[in-house]
């Protein structure tokens, strides 16, 4: 099954929320919303795209991003990536499926785990855990005991609510080639979601090396490009091609001036 998000909740007119929150540093604003956005030129001084694009997207202390809040649902991701997910904490709230209460004796016949390359190898080795865990089940030992006999790519649902700040900071890091592939499909999800909420709001969204041309995983690349690995079996243990074409000059290795 492909992983599946929804966007529950958001902060109603999230653009025109972050404006009167960034205003309010400098100027009156008013009691509500909509009073700012049936004229925005008494309130800011100038019409809300340009108060965007001259005042907020220059802001490099951004507090009006957290004046936007977020909950997203989850469905058919794997334990594996909500442990990522809950890497991030700061501006979050997480609740997850318990495997302690919840029985998943079919879930290699129903499909609900993550086959990352949908080998027939990883299939059969899901139905032979399933079986080890049905038959736990059926001798009488406890959802809640059994549960440590399921592989870390079963699914289970989770949700969580956060801030823009916060939601930013986790899918810029996540939008990164050197992401798992599972979580970085998640994480285009939720930036086309974003995107489709207010063109406006994307511009705060995008892998660290596109948005602000650095590279998070610098001293790891920089390493294995020294090393000669540019090519190997998961993205972990070779240098990412985007690093290789965006700051070291392409294939030949050339710096970039």
């Amino acid at each position: 099954m492909e992983p599946k998000v929804s966007l529950v909740r958001i902060t109603e007119n999230p653009i025109s929320t972050m404006c009167w929150a960034r205003r309010v540093m400098h100027s009156p604003v008013p009691n509500t919303i909509q009073e700012l956005e049936q004229d925005p030129e008494k309130w800011l001084g100038m019409d809300m795209d340009t108060y965007v694009s001259e005042i907020l997207l220059k802001d490099k202390m951004p507090t009006f991003l957290e004046y936007v809040s977020l909950v997203f649902k989850f469905e058919n991701v794997s334990r594996a990536l909500q442990q990522q997910l809950t890497r991030h904490r700061i501006g979050f709230s997480f609740s997850i499926q318990s495997l302690r209460c919840v029985d998943l004796p079919n879930f290699a016949d129903n499909g609900n785990y993550t086959n990352p390359n949908n080998t027939m190898a990883y299939y059969n080795s899901m139905l032979a855990i399933q079986d080890i865990y049905r038959a736990a089940i059926d001798s009488g030992v406890n959802t809640q005991d059994a549960r440590g006999l399921l592989p870390m790519n079963i699914h289970s649902t989770v949700t969580f609510s956060c801030n823009l700040r916060s939601l930013a900071g986790m899918l810029n890091k996540r939008l990164c080639l050197k992401t798992q592939d599972e979580f970085r499909s998640v994480a285009m999800q939720i930036y086309e979601m974003i995107k489709d909420i207010d063109s406006r709001l994307i511009k705060w969204f995008g892998a660290p090396c596109d948005l602000h041309n650095y590279c998070m995983m610098q001293g790891e690349n920089e390493q294995q490009f020294k090393d000669g690995r540019l090519t190997g079996k998961q993205n972990t243990d070779h240098c990412c091609p985007k690093y290789i074409k965006k700051f070291k000059g392409g294939k030949n290795g050339k710096e970039n001036k």
